[in-house]
């Protein structure tokens, strides 16, 4: 996978909210995915730090998608969270824990296309 370019931005810049809308509406007409959040404790969450890269398609060095680079800050939170997961995971029975990774495994398998256009 190779990036093109990088934009820094910094929140509540006036500048940095006119970019971040024109790429939204970019990666909409281009047809560009859009992977810019990260999912954290349970939910999609911008990243502390936003720093946006243009993903090319190898074979044609066409942009695919933008992402976001994620920061110190955003692995403190993501390893935060999944400390306090792991204390009521650790109190489940090995049929529960069998069970989520079945679950786990009909998701992936249920998204593979879509997780194969990403990579």
């Amino acid at each position: 996978m190779r990036t093109l370019g990088a934009h820094s931005q910094t929140r509540g810049s006036v500048q940095d909210a006119d970019f971040s809308v024109g790429l939204q509406a970019e990666n909409l007409r281009s047809g560009m995915k859009d992977c810019r959040y990260f999912y954290i404790d349970g939910k999609w969450v911008n990243p502390a730090n936003p720093r946006d890269f243009i993903v090319l398609n190898p074979a044609t060095e066409q942009p695919i998608a933008t992402i976001s680079l994620g920061s110190a800050a955003d692995v403190e939170r993501a390893v935060a969270a999944a400390k306090r997961a792991l204390e009521s995971y650790a109190e489940t029975t090995v049929h529960e824990r069998a069970a989520l990774l079945r679950r786990i495994i009909e998701v992936y398998r249920s998204r593979m296309n879509e997780m194969a256009e990403t990579i």
